[in-house]
């Protein structure tokens, strides 16, 4: 279990991180969709703010895994297996909710 546990904070990591590497650093090129569009395209889309909503999502499930690992570590595999389905509506969410950063007009 502890490898597990150890692949999982470091998956952590690597998601806040990049959570970091959009808002902070401004690298735009890590957000899917943004990257490939033309440059009309990116025109439309408010970065700033797609990028500050990304990284507190990005933030977000970071710690749902760290919580999520914690509730393993702890034997409480029910409780954390429940922790690590939250990320699916909250991944849904952010699908949903970062549209509304792009102004098609």
């Amino acid at each position: 279990m502890g490898i597990a546990i150890f692949i999982i904070i470091s998956s952590a990591l690597l998601i806040a991180l990049m959570g970091y590497l959009i808002k902070e650093k401004k690298m735009y090129w890590l957000i899917s969709g943004y990257n490939n569009a033309k440059k009309e395209q990116k025109e439309r889309y408010d970065i700033e703010g797609l990028a500050g909503f990304l990284a507190k999502q990005l933030y977000i499930m970071a710690g749902i895994f760290v919580f999520a690992s914690l509730m393993i570590y702890f034997k409480l595999d029910i409780l954390g297996g429940l922790v690590f389905f939250s990320i699916l509506p909250q991944s849904m969410y952010l699908v949903v909710k970062a549209q509304s950063f792009y102004n098609p007009k």
